[in-house]
């Protein structure tokens, strides 16, 4: 029994509607970037922190020249100054431990191949964030401060002939922070260049001053052997 021409016409709506169902689905995804980031397809990234066959991450980098560079205007304080403040920085504030901390959170994961590499991923949204460092031994340090609303890393080199490899003896970068927007809320805001000191550590003072522990040689091998020096500085300059 043959159609009539409204159901044949109706069977052929339908059959088109379908192909362009097909094809549209065929499409790779639209990835949108900004100012500071844009999209790298098609790489695969995974971790033993990571279970690599539930995530497929979509990975990105920063744009060249995103940071505005800085001066610092350092205090000094005392070693027991600095402690304190150590204690008391929040548990959901340090990056570096690779511990993410609840929904729409991140955290810092590095990989060490000859030179480090260090990136944020977001696991609720299948993102990877590579933060830029020009040092072999990658990023030392990554803290948010008190309120999530910004992050600051560090690198370095722990030698007084940095002259030889680096431009700077440390390097500070700082990020403003919206956790919920993942990599597009990651906004880079200035990098600060240290060729006076290493840093050993820091640690957030409140929302816009950070503490570091820094020293100018190393003698030796021994870590007893470093004369350290304590100093604090505003980073927002808000």
């Amino acid at each position: 029994m043959g159609l009539s021409n409204g159901k044949k016409m109706y069977t052929l709506i339908l059959l088109v509607l379908g192909i362009g169902v097909g094809i549209s689905s065929c499409r790779p995804k639209s990835i949108k970037t900004n100012a500071y980031i844009v999209h790298n397809s098609g790489s695969f990234l995974s971790d033993s922190s990571v279970d690599s066959s539930r995530y497929r991450f979509d990975y990105f980098t920063f744009r060249d020249s995103v940071f505005t560079e800085r001066e610092l205007t350092f205090e000094a304080m005392t070693e027991v100054d600095f402690q304190n403040y150590k204690v008391n920085t929040r548990l959901d504030c340090q990056l570096d431990s690779g511990i993410q901390a609840g929904k729409n959170s991140f955290f810092l994961r590095t990989r060490c191949n000859e030179v480090c590499s260090n990136s944020l991923v977001f696991p609720e949204r299948d993102q990877e964030l590579v933060l830029s460092c020009d040092y072999d031994g990658g990023i030392l340090g990554a803290l948010l401060s008190p309120n999530h609303k910004q992050l600051l890393v560090f690198a370095g080199y722990d030698g007084a002939d940095f002259l030889d490899y680096y431009d700077k003896r440390s390097l500070v970068q700082l990020y403003r922070v919206h956790k919920r927007k993942g990599v597009f809320g990651v906004q880079p805001v200035a990098f600060f260049g240290l060729t006076d000191w290493s840093i050993e550590d820091f640690c957030w003072v409140d929302n816009a001053v950070v503490a570091f522990k820094v020293f100018t040689e190393r003698n030796g091998d021994a870590v007893d052997s470093l004369k350290y020096s304590y100093f604090k500085a505003n980073v927002t300059h808000d």
